[in-house]
């Protein structure tokens, strides 16, 4: 792993931060953002092969994933390029990492384990030469598989049995069976948002503060209690059994992609969410089940004066 100056590739920002300044965002509309939480930083100057360069550090999930060197010298021109320092560039990296591609007999493109090595000469006397992390785009291309796998499962326990209409049936079923799946659903709509929220939390914690999903969950459960007797959807009601299965795929999936991240807290918060549901019960309004139950048990062809 190359180590230029005190900076390094994959290295927490933190540990330099002393030395960092951070750029304008504005400089994004020039460079590009690559990364959602992407920063720039500039370091400080270091001296490589006798000549003075600039430093830039871009890092994500708080690692350096990115170190550019540039020495630059705007004031000749293209024409009056003296190729001397940027041949001593080219041959220095040659001596370390195999080249893989020439753009424009002005980009030096090198493959090492650790990434990529770019080396760019521009604008006169300007080299620009770019250290890029491999990790974070691994990262990245393992979080995609992740989510494809989640898509997959909530493909297979819950939109296929919906196609093929497996849905609660009660003439299947004994009065006792019937009697438990009125009782579970009920627990489950009168608290639908959170029951729900299993599904949705740990993937929205990839873009929203968990403390603003928790409150947004709790308001909708105020909210979802005036209407939760009047509104009854046997199709969500019965695939809602499915979730028991799911909500440990998706929680266990992205805890899985934080930790790849970094980011150890949402890891640990999306692990164990389904549990921390039940310490959110506190928070949202009690539901009568008996209430609920019954409703269920007309809605399935019981009713409350009828032998069971």
């Amino acid at each position: 792993m190359e180590i230029i100056g005190n900076y390094q590739l994959n290295q927490n920002y933190r540990e330099v931060a002393n030395e960092l300044t951070e750029c304008d965002k504005k400089m994004f509309k020039i460079l590009g953002k690559t990364f959602s939480d992407e920063r720039l930083f500039l370091g400080k100057n270091i001296k490589f092969l006798n000549h003075i360069w600039t430093t830039m550090i871009a890092t994500t999930k708080n690692k350096i994933y990115k170190i550019s060197l540039q020495n630059e010298d705007l004031s000749i021109n293209e024409e009056e390029f003296d190729s001397d320092l940027f041949n001593e560039v080219i041959n220095y990296f040659n001596k370390s990492y195999k080249l893989s591609e020439i753009k424009d007999d002005n980009m030096y493109f090198y493959d090492t384990d650790w990434g990529n090595l770019i080396i760019h000469h521009y604008l006169g006397n300007s080299i620009n030469i770019n250290f890029t992390s491999g990790e974070p785009f691994d990262s990245q291309n393992i979080s995609k598989k992740i989510i494809s796998f989640i898509l997959f499962s909530i493909s297979f326990y819950i939109i296929q049995p919906i196609k093929k209409s497996i849905l609660y049936n009660p003439i299947f079923h004994s009065n006792q069976d019937n009697l438990q799946w009125s009782w579970l659903r009920s627990i489950e709509w009168g608290s639908l948002p959170l029951y729900f929220s299993q599904l949705f939390v740990p993937i929205l914690l990839l873009f929203i503060h968990w403390y603003y999903l928790i409150m947004i969950v709790i308001i909708l459960c105020w909210f979802w209690s005036l209407f939760r007797y009047k509104i009854i959807n046997m199709t969500i009601a019965s695939i809602s059994g499915y979730i028991v299965i799911i909500k440990w795929i998706i929680s266990i999936c992205m805890a899985i992609i934080f930790i790849f991240q970094g980011n150890w807290f949402n890891a640990i918060f999306s692990a164990i969410y389904p549990i921390i549901v039940y310490g959110l019960i506190i928070f949202v309004p009690r539901t009568k089940i008996g209430k609920m139950q019954e409703i269920f048990m007309n809605k399935i062809g019981y009713s409350k004066n009828k032998d069971n």
